[in-house]
């Protein structure tokens, strides 16, 4: 063999990896999109669509995965890259936004230049059956775990999503987490150690700041740099009853 031949040869298998890493890592993207697509209530709008980037960097590759649905007066954009969310828009403008993304989407970034709705090929749709964890779903996983806990018969007497910045490391990474309140009190919930519920004291009131500080003191989380409480509506919630949910609405743009 000469060495022409077998640089050659080195260069097609480097080629080979790198295509099948590329296919790995679309399909791992396409499973995730759809896994959280089953977060969302059924009578939730949402579409999984493939876009086009004209950009591609080392976050998001020419095709990106990624998932709209509505949530308050708003479309929000779910991506495995980089978690959920909602760039500002007009008011009044869900129902334009709904019928065509593009403005939504170029505000997120602005080589996404073209979408197409998309449907699950049969290897995704075998991987779905794994039943595998969605990446920086921390928004959507919130208000499953609300949805399961009215329908299972929790009294909750209003409920929001906490959605913060925290320095970690060099870092600014954002966190939603479920803040709800019942006659026994005020706790939250956190994706990130779904197993407890802890306790937030009654003099936080409101302050979003405040509490986050202390979700993120509890957890791996530190230095928070700012905070915002959304407020969760009866109606988002799939019809499931809920007394006394306040309606406010924050833009913002958090995982």
């Amino acid at each position: 063999m000469t060495p022409r031949i077998f640089w050659l040869i080195c260069l097609s298998l480097l080629f080979a990896s790198a295509a099948q890493a590329g296919s790995r890592s679309d399909l791992r993207d396409g499973v995730a999109v759809f896994q959280a697509q089953r977060l969302l209530d059924e009578s939730t709008w949402s579409q999984v669509i493939q876009i086009r980037n004209k950009r591609p960097n080392s976050t998001f590759k020419s095709k990106v995965w990624a998932l709209a649905f509505e949530f308050g007066d708003r479309v929000w954009i779910y991506m495995p890259q980089v978690g959920t969310q909602s760039p500002a828009v007009k008011v009044g403008q869900l129902e334009s936004d709904k019928a065509d993304l593009s403005e939504v989407l170029s505000k997120i970034n602005a080589g996404f230049s073209s979408y197409g709705v998309a449907v699950p090929t049969a290897e995704m749709i075998a991987e779905l059956a794994q039943g595998r964890d969605v990446p920086n779903a921390c928004l959507m996983e919130s208000l499953a775990t609300l949805r399961k806990m009215v329908r299972s018969g929790v009294e909750v007497n209003q409920a929001d999503l906490l959605m913060y910045y925290a320095s970690v490391g060099s870092n600014l990474v954002g966190h939603t987490v479920l803040l709800f309140e019942t006659d026994n009190g005020r706790f939250v919930w956190d994706p990130e150690r779904p197993e407890t519920t802890f306790t937030i004291e009654k003099g936080y009131k409101s302050n979003a700041l405040a509490i986050a500080r202390v979700v993120a003191e509890a957890g791996v989380r530190a230095k928070v740099a700012k905070a915002h409480l959304l407020g969760i509506a009866e109606t988002e919630l799939g019809g499931s009853q809920v007394a006394g949910l306040n309606s406010r609405n924050f833009a913002t743009s958090l995982n």
